[in-house]
């Protein structure tokens, strides 16, 4: 699958990123349990999730983060 990006992500945000998108149980997850998944703190996996969340990659329920599922397709049609 080919993603167009628009370069507004940093790297550390697209590795998070494309975490959510491949892994199933990283999808509608919490900081904490998405910073289990890879050697980020907690603190650093939520600035990630801050930075796609106010991008638009992400929605945000209670504490679970998800993917965007209708940016990601708009991505993908690029």
């Amino acid at each position: 699958m080919k993603f167009n990006l628009n370069n507004n992500m940093n790297i550390d945000e697209f590795g998070l990123y494309v975490t959510m998108v491949n892994e199933p149980i990283a999808d509608y997850s919490t900081a904490e349990f998405l910073s289990t998944l890879s050697t980020d703190s907690v603190e650093d996996v939520q600035r990630m999730l801050d930075g796609l969340l106010s991008k638009g990659y992400l929605i945000k329920v209670d504490d679970l983060y998800a993917v965007d599922k209708c940016v990601m397709l708009d991505m993908i049609r690029r």
